[in-house]
């Protein structure tokens, strides 16, 4: 009914303007009617609110109950002893665990199964251990790293006997920290003591291991820099839980690379600035195993920063952060292994932008939820449009990854642009809804009410993954 009153109240404006004003009759009923539209207005809001509040709920994990907290505990518990085992076992490994994602900014959904951590080498992350320098003016977030290996107490000789360039060394040395930190952790985890409750599985995402005859799925995955533990919780609300740990071994570095311009755009009074995140501000590096020697710079920790420091300024900035994610996961397409297609990173992306351009606490109120919302759909909807948006660290960046960031091309298979095309049409279209939904400001009609049922998915098939 929205765009009927709309229509009625722009007739009667027209009659008051044309009409003698001192026909208090009309006048009186003019009134009337612009009370009752507002007030029919500020219900209709407040439902939708108040939807979107229940549908938060119905998602959110909740950090006070006591399982969760005891999960939590758990989960830390298993990644501090491994970091402990990692650092004895090699000492060149010594690294201090850094809480990190979702979870430690009270931003979790549905269940507390994944808990992310950074194991910062201490050794290697002292000020004057590396030196770093561009890789590719095309990828400014690759450098070439150059670790003084002589202050350091390492046996190399195995690693350098059959190199003799310096640059062939660095890329010795990086190729021998990762295998070291694998060996490190496959050593510790057949002797490493389980929590009660806590026991190892398998994900089909998996490490596959060939022994002899027989193939198996390991418990853990690496990637990289990246190790993933897969492990089950058995308890009361959470009975048969999978969790992923992922725990990612990084180099910190002081300060920020010259190709991020948040410090610079951001003015003095800026909260941001008057809170002091960036007076002992720093990134991470690791390592990419992509192309030789380069490593990856990241702001893991300063983005968590900053997360944090508006959900605890903003009355709704955590729910509405929450609200994305799982609007998300109800609506967005999934690929043939039930995967979201859109990734949470763009999701995240789009949020600090809209935090940084409306970050007073007035923007951010119950009662501007849906406004938010819309505001942030409508940035994630013009990036899918052109396929490209914004980093926030460096806007010269795309904060969208594949399919997303892509076109059709000649090059490209009938089967990949097929699939390409799929994404960006079922994306657009479903996130054009989202908006004219939100909107609408009513639920008179239940339009939101299939956001509380079990629904069906788009399911657009991957050709990359092999069947």
């Amino acid at each position: 009914m929205p765009f009927k009153n709309s229509c009625r109240l722009k007739n009667i404006l027209v009659l008051v303007g044309i009409l003698d004003v001192s026909n208090l009759t009309l006048s009186r009923y003019t009134d009337r009617f612009l009370t009752k539209t507002r007030q029919t207005k500020h219900e209709m809001a407040s439902s939708m609110e108040d939807a979107l509040i229940k549908l938060d709920n119905l998602h959110g994990v909740n950090y006070n109950d006591d399982e969760v907290k005891l999960i939590r505990s758990k989960i830390e518990t298993i990644v501090h002893d491994i970091s402990t085992r990692i650092g004895a076992s090699n000492p060149s490994l010594s690294n201090t665990v850094v809480q990190c994602g979702s979870f430690y900014h009270n931003s979790k959904i549905n269940a507390p199964d994944e808990f992310d951590f950074l194991l910062v080498l201490e050794k290697f992350s002292q000020s004057d251990i590396c030196s770093s320098q561009p890789f590719d003016p095309e990828y400014p977030q690759l450098v070439s790293l150059k670790i003084d290996y002589k202050k350091l107490d390492l046996d190399l000789q195995s690693c350098f006997e059959l190199e003799d360039d310096p640059r062939r060394r660095q890329v010795a040395l990086a190729a021998r920290i990762e295998s070291d930190y694998r060996n490190s952790v496959r050593n510790c985890l057949p002797t490493l003591p389980l929590p009660d409750g806590i026991s190892f599985t398998t994900s089909p995402k998996s490490i596959r291991v060939v022994e002899g005859d027989r193939k198996f799925l390991d418990c853990v995955r690496f990637s990289g820099p990246a190790l993933t533990l897969f492990l089950n919780w058995k308890g009361v609300q959470y009975p048969n839980l999978n969790i992923s740990v992922d725990m990612t071994y990084v180099i910190q570095v002081q300060g920020l690379p010259s190709y991020c311009n948040l410090e610079k755009r951001l003015p003095s009074e800026h909260p941001l600035v008057k809170a002091g995140l960036f007076a002992e501000v720093h990134h991470e590096l690791f390592y990419t195993r992509m192309l030789d020697d380069t490593w990856r710079q990241t702001f893991t920790a300063l983005e968590n920063k900053i997360i944090s420091f508006w959900f605890k300024e903003t009355e709704s900035g955590n729910v509405c952060y929450r609200l994305l994610k799982i609007i998300r996961d109800i609506l967005m397409p999934v690929d043939q292994l039930g995967e979201t297609i859109l990734k949470i990173y763009a999701l995240k992306t789009a949020f600090l932008h809209e935090c940084e351009q409306f970050p007073e606490a007035r923007f951010w109120t119950k009662k501007e939820l849906s406004k938010r919302l819309i505001s942030i759909f409508q940035r994630l909807l013009a990036g899918f449009q052109t396929r490209f948006l914004p980093n926030y660290f460096t806007k010269t960046q795309n904060a969208l990854s594949y399919p997303l960031d892509s076109e059709p091309e000649v090059d490209n298979s009938e089967e990949d642009n097929r699939f390409i095309a799929s994404v960006h049409e079922a994306t657009c279209k479903i996130t054009k809804d989202v908006i004219c939904l939100l909107e609408s400001s009513s639920t008179d009609d239940l339009s939101v009410q299939h956001w509380f049922e079990p629904m069906s998915r788009t399911v657009i098939p991957n050709p990359d993954f092999s069947e």
